[in-house]
């Protein structure tokens, strides 16, 4: 029955153990996501800038048109900012997450082994009383051996 229950602490343990690790893989895969998303965005964000550059540089020969297309490209720069500032948000709380979930798969892993270490001591004291009772029999079969061979010899 104990080592039942043993055999289901482990399965439970190692089941838990998987669990943790996959919500750890799962979190650090939507960060490099999330990554990737900002890089892609910070490109579009210095491409939209380059172009309200050079527009800019227009605004003397065809003014009209250049503030238009000015005032669209700062709108776009503004939400390509403000979507980088969300994803950079939103990389930052996985990074936590993906961190949280690292140090509570090291705190279950630490919880594990503490179990292990008891069970196994358990075990060795099990093992000591056994060898303790074992050695003495020996001794007692020893003295009796001693016993029996000295009536022996006083019997020739």
């Amino acid at each position: 029955a104990l080592e039942l229950s043993q055999m289901t602490q482990e399965a439970a343990s190692v089941a838990s153990g998987r669990e943790a690790s996959e919500r750890q893989e799962e979190s650090e895969a939507k960060e490099r996501r999330l990554a990737a998303e900002v890089r892609e965005i910070e490109a579009k964000l210095s491409e939209a800038t380059t172009m309200k550059d050079e527009v800019n540089s227009e605004l003397g020969t065809h003014k009209a048109a250049s503030l238009e297309k000015q005032e669209e490209l700062t709108r776009v720069c503004d939400d390509l900012q403000s979507k980088v500032k969300s994803l950079e948000a939103n990389l930052t709380a996985e990074e936590e997450a993906s961190a949280a979930g690292r140090r509570e798969l090291h705190a279950r892993q630490e919880a594990e082994m503490a179990e292990e270490r008891q069970r196994l001591a358990e075990q060795l004291r099990e093992i000591e009383a056994k060898l303790s009772e074992a050695t003495s029999m020996k001794d007692e079969v020893h003295s009796e051996f001693g016993t029996h061979m000295a009536a022996s010899l006083e019997k020739q």
